[in-house]
């Protein structure tokens, strides 16, 4: 009867275990997608991990955003009425549409030499006629800022 109630002590452990990783993995993941910012830009938000610092220089009819990470760049975005998108004139490069948040958005993606590192543009369509145009980009990004670049411009909405 002994070696029963130590089987079915350890199974209840190995539960509890189980159940405590679980949670707590939970909640660090939770935690983590919490520090991340959001900025409210000309028309339009975005969400941005830990240590991305934002600097707009608003010039005669269009802003520009640079969002930095140290002194490294993160991304770079215009907002304004004339929106110069020149991955479309590149024949090499790859054109492709999506949708992000009900946004219809043109992507368009250059790689480097070697195809490792890619330099990626998003045009998002306006909504309405009087809404400025949204053109945001990155370029030289690898591992996690790649990763949460490509998080941080799927997560734009228009305001």
């Amino acid at each position: 009867m002994e070696p029963l109630l130590f089987f079915y002590a350890m199974k209840w452990l190995s539960f509890l275990w189980l159940t405590a990783f679980c949670l707590l993995y939970s909640i660090s993941a939770a935690t983590a997608a919490e520090n991340w910012k959001t900025y409210e830009g000309s028309g339009f938000s975005i969400l941005l991990p830990p240590g991305i610092k934002a600097e707009s220089s608003r010039l005669i009819d269009f802003v520009l955003v640079d969002f930095t990470h140290g002194k490294r760049g993160f991304l770079n975005c215009y907002v304004g009425y004339a929106a110069s998108f020149p991955g479309t004139e590149d024949p090499s490069a790859e054109s492709s549409s999506e949708k992000i948040n009900g946004i219809k958005v043109k992507v368009v993606t250059h790689h480097s030499r070697d195809k490792s590192i890619p330099l990626k543009e998003y045009f998002f369509e306006r909504p309405i006629e009087k809404h400025p145009d949204l053109h945001i980009w990155y370029g030289n990004l690898s591992g996690q800022d790649l990763v949460n670049a490509e998080k941080a411009i799927h997560s734009i909405r228009w305001k």
